[in-house]
């Protein structure tokens, strides 16, 4: 479904990270619906899920702190644009693009999912 050097490099990058285990353990929920609707390798799924949070930090010069300081509303805006900047990689990636619709639906189940579960 994806390019397969793609994948690889972002898991290799990915793999050399440390996360806070809060942060991970979210990234890792979300992750885990997406991997539902998509084949692709975990590691790699995880590192465009973060490149995607710092992406938006980076956008909107905001910290991890202070994003979880802003309101429920704003958190959930933040998560949506989040997801979208992924969904974004994951496009760029596709080897084919019909398998967009695909994309999308899990993208969207991964917002429901955290608006249910771990949204506060």
């Amino acid at each position: 479904m994806f390019q397969t050097t793609a994948i690889e490099k972002e898991a290799k990058d990915f793999s050399q990270l440390e996360l806070h285990p809060k942060h991970r353990g979210m990234v890792e929920q979300v992750a885990r619906v997406v991997e539902k609707y998509v084949d692709i390798d975990h590691l790699a799924l995880m590192g465009f899920a973060w490149k995607s949070i710092k992406d938006w930090q980076i956008q909107h010069q905001m910290t991890a702190l202070e994003v979880s300081m802003r309101s429920k509303q704003e958190r959930d805006q933040a998560t949506k644009e989040m997801l979208e900047i992924c969904k974004g990689y994951l496009v760029r990636i596709l080897q084919n693009p019909e398998d967009i619709n695909i994309l999308e639906k899990a993208m969207e189940d991964a917002y429901n999912y955290y608006l249910e579960f771990i949204s506060k």
